[in-house]
């Protein structure tokens, strides 16, 4: 079973995308509300895709958090927004491995898009 971790500030989001996730019969094994968090999981743990929202925490927000995973693996990320602006999809076509979604996820679309990311690997 492919491991994907969720990295959303907003939890009633994760949650959601949590159980899209699962129901698409991956297993979730981190969801984190703070990039820190989240990218200290990452570096004790092999996951198989990351699901990453571009609007986090004041901190960093997605795009860097995606270029910092980068230093270290080339694990699979899935950006999901809540708007889609020719900005982020340049900002993100610099990191490789990226597909972007715009919020709210639906599940057709994800599931494409994760078979698109497990083909490709």
């Amino acid at each position: 079973m492919k491991n994907v971790v969720i990295i959303e500030d907003d939890p009633a989001m994760a949650m959601i995308n949590k159980r899209l996730i699962e129901r698409l019969g991956y297993q979730v094994i981190n969801s984190s509300l703070h990039s820190d968090e989240a990218l200290l999981f990452l570096k004790s743990n092999n996951v198989d895709l990351i699901l990453l929202d571009i609007m986090l925490d004041e901190d960093r927000d997605g795009i860097e958090v995606a270029n910092l995973i980068r230093t270290n693996s080339n694990t699979p990320i899935i950006f999901i927004s809540s708007k889609k602006e020719a900005e982020i999809e340049h900002q993100i076509s610099q990191i490789q491995h990226i597909q972007l979604l715009c919020k709210p996820l639906d599940y057709n679309e994800l599931q494409i898009a994760i078979g698109r990311v497990f083909v490709e690997m």
